[in-house]
């Protein structure tokens, strides 16, 4: 089960399914575009953390795989601020359901790839060349990534303790993902839970209050 006030409004998915990797479905994946411009907003609102001013667009192009089809247009671009202040101009990029940080790959791919991945044989003999249409050797650099950066970072370090039981972190994110629930419900809970990593421009405690 997923950890109080984590998942907040969760799209109903009962019929759909990403099982059929990546012919995902277009609702969902424009689905988590319009989350992100409701973060978006809170954060354009909140103004600058460093010295309170108004924030002005700046966003980021993106060319993410894999190929969307009629989501295509709402990945194209990754929101971002800049402050209006001279002297100031900091960054504010709001955390993102879309994006998991500088990945090409969209956030959902790679903990679905990732987590079929810790059931494949990635090296030596009989290994598979991909997982999901994704190489076999980005995967085992995101198994990597989970296991190093995410684990040993300073937002699981806090946000473990939500959990009442301990999430097992050398089975990371397979281990994640099953406290979330099954199918894309339970991807919008893991994908909402993992947006403060998504940005290091605004405080965690912020995007995890989101």
């Amino acid at each position: 089960m997923p950890p109080e006030g984590v998942g907040l409004r969760v799209i109903d998915n009962r019929r759909r399914s990403l099982s059929h990797i990546p012919d995902y479905d277009v609702k969902f994946l424009k689905a988590l575009g319009e989350i992100d411009a409701e973060y978006a907003q809170q954060v354009r609102r909140s103004g600058c953390a460093h010295c309170g001013g108004p924030l002005d667009r700046s966003d980021y192009g993106r060319k993410p795989r894999p190929e969307l089809g009629e989501a295509a247009e709402s990945y194209e671009r990754r929101c971002s601020f800049c402050c209006r202040v001279d002297g100031c101009r900091k960054r504010a990029t709001p955390p993102s359901l879309r994006f998991l940080g500088r990945k090409v790959y969209i956030g959902v791919l790679v903990i679905v790839a990732s987590a079929a991945g810790q059931a494949e044989r990635l090296t030596g003999r009989g290994a598979v060349r991909r997982v999901h249409g994704v190489p076999a050797r980005t995967v085992r650099r995101w198994l990597e990534w989970w296991q190093t950066v995410f684990a040993l970072g300073t937002y699981w370090s806090e946000a473990k303790g939500l959990f009442a039981i301990p999430v097992g972190v050398a089975e990371l994110p397979a281990s994640l993902r099953t406290r979330f629930g099954a199918g894309v419900a339970g991807l919008e809970k893991m994908l909402r839970f993992l947006a403060p990593v998504t940005t290091t421009s605004v405080r965690a405690r912020m995007a995890m209050a989101m």
